[in-house]
């Protein structure tokens, strides 16, 4: 993480490898650049989701942990609610209105 903005959110990357380095600005990029279906979400409460388009939210922190890079999050896209981008990514996936609502707040009941 090279430079955070309000909220503590990532607002610059950079990533370096053997083929060079790579530096990704701005929160949507990086939780584009981030997002795909090749890893898994724990949630809060444990349980486990396939990964999606953009990652959930640029608020998390890095750990290199040698063989892997574990982002530890702590967010659903701004901090202020629920990811328009993020809802209808999950919504293009098929899940329900409901699976979606519970997704960004946790705790909830849907009526």
């Amino acid at each position: 993480m090279t430079k955070r903005g309000a909220g503590d959110i990532a607002l610059q990357i950079q990533a370096s490898g053997t083929l060079g380095s790579v530096t990704v600005e701005t929160e949507n990029r990086i939780r584009r650049a981030l997002g795909g279906n090749y890893y898994q979400i724990t949630k809060q409460d444990g349980t486990v989701t396939d990964g999606r388009e953009l990652l959930p939210s640029a608020f998390f922190t890095v750990e290199d942990q040698g063989s892997r890079i574990v982002l530890h999050g702590g967010g659903f896209g701004h901090g202020i609610g629920m990811s328009q981008n993020g809802a209808n990514a999950m919504a293009a996936q098929g899940l329900c209105c409901e699976e979606i609502l519970k997704f960004f707040y946790t705790g909830v009941e849907v009526r």
